[in-house]
């Protein structure tokens, strides 16, 4: 497809990878690689920095052209003036990122919002002042009822913002669910998160000497669950020390080392933690792992299990929101939340081969459901329609 052929689509995005949180977001980011597969895609995100002014940061990567707007941050303690100060500075800083982006790269003919709060509030505006229409893609666990991080006010104005939209693209149908529970009409298609096939898929295939386990994550223990997967590894360490776990995140990781060294004595042989690392190094370290852990007690669908699959690795998960639409006994094993009992014996299972899992069967539904090029024809076909309407 020429690039002139290409439609011009324009992600604002309230989660994006930035000076401030280099990970921050970065399934949307490769959402909008996906679509410049077959698109010609802008991102736009805005962050206060600690600076006196506004700065503007464009790059270009992997087919996606971004621009970054940083604004001072707001320190005023005084709670109306406060939000007025928001307000002007997020509206200055996108003002500036969409004018630059507008005029070096062209009008856009279709918005995409990732993550709708706050951020869609301005594709709210841009649809009065320029007629330009939007989807939202939604990843938040903010909208599933009991795990509500956002304020009534945030939720009901991401609603809102969500019901004028033309479609909306939920990770999964379990977050479908929750978006029609919370009020959600305008019509929905799940799009799951994607992974990079190029970096997860091609891989020479590694089968661990030990059984060596990986868990990838925040670390957010509320969400993560992180000390239950410890105090579960000194459970299972009482029966059997043939096996190696592995902890990435690039969180806040000293809470749960002094956990399991200090407080459970759990050797260092069977348990290693490390930080941030780039996507390329998590493709390695899950092709070396027998199987990826997860113990949230509450998610989504979140990237790290498909980038397992597309590696040929099994799952083991808690049985919450969207994971069980993918991760079922072909692929994985499924717990309860909470249940370290549970977790114990599934890793046990792996451990002692009671358990067999067809590694390039685990491949070939990460390609169908996962891949750039499934993920990116969705999407395309999105734009196409809602294009192909509104110039009908």
């Amino acid at each position: 497809m020429k690039q002139s052929d290409k439609k011009k689509i324009l992600f604002l995005s309230s989660w994006y990878p930035n000076k401030n949180a280099p990970t921050l977001g970065n399934f949307v980011q490769k959402h909008a690689e996906a679509a410049a597969l077959y698109n010609d895609v802008t991102v736009i995100a805005i962050f206060p920095h600690n600076e006196k002014f506004y700065t503007l940061e464009s790059n270009e990567k992997n087919g996606v052209k971004s621009v970054l707007s940083y604004y001072p941050q707001v320190s005023c303690s005084i709670p109306v003036l406060k939000q007025f100060l928001q307000y002007y500075r997020t509206r200055k800083a996108f003002l500036k990122a969409y004018n630059y982006a507008r005029t070096t790269f062209g009008k856009p003919n279709l918005v995409h919002v990732n993550v709708v709060y706050p951020i869609g509030l301005w594709a709210k505006r841009l649809k009065t002042t320029e007629g330009l229409s939007y989807v939202v893609t939604e990843h938040s666990t903010a909208f599933h009822p009991g795990s509500n991080k956002l304020s009534a006010t945030a939720l009901k104005l991401g609603i809102s913002w969500m019901n004028h939209a033309e479609r909306i693209l939920p990770v999964s149908e379990d977050l479908k669910n929750s978006l029609e529970q919370r009020g959600v009409t305008q019509p929905m298609e799940v799009i799951s998160n994607v992974v990079n096939e190029q970096i997860f898929g091609n891989l020479p295939p590694v089968e661990p000497v030990k059984t060596t386990f990986i868990h990838i994550s925040t670390a957010v223990d509320a969400h993560k669950n992180v000390s239950g997967i410890v105090r579960s590894i000194a459970e299972l360490s009482k029966k059997n020390v043939d096996f190696q776990f592995l902890i990435v995140s690039d969180g806040e990781l000293a809470p749960f080392i002094d956990l399991a060294y200090r407080q459970l004595n759990i050797s260092h042989d069977l348990l290693q933690f490390e930080g941030t690392k780039t996507t390329e190094e998590i493709a390695d370290l899950i092709n070396h792992a027998s199987a990826l852990v997860l113990f949230s007690n509450f998610e989504n669908f979140p990237c790290v299990i498909p980038e397992a699959f597309m590696a040929g690795k099994p799952v083991i998960s808690t049985n919450v929101n969207g994971i069980p639409e993918h991760v079922n006994q072909h692929n994985g094993i499924l717990v309860e939340a909470q249940n370290e009992e549970q977790l114990v014996a599934a890793l046990s299972a792996v451990i002692n081969h009671q358990i067999h899992f067809d590694p390039a069967a685990i491949k070939s539904y990460a390609y169908d459901h996962f891949s750039y090029q499934a993920v990116g024809k969705k999407m395309d076909a999105v734009y196409a329609k809602i294009l192909n309407t509104h110039v009908s």
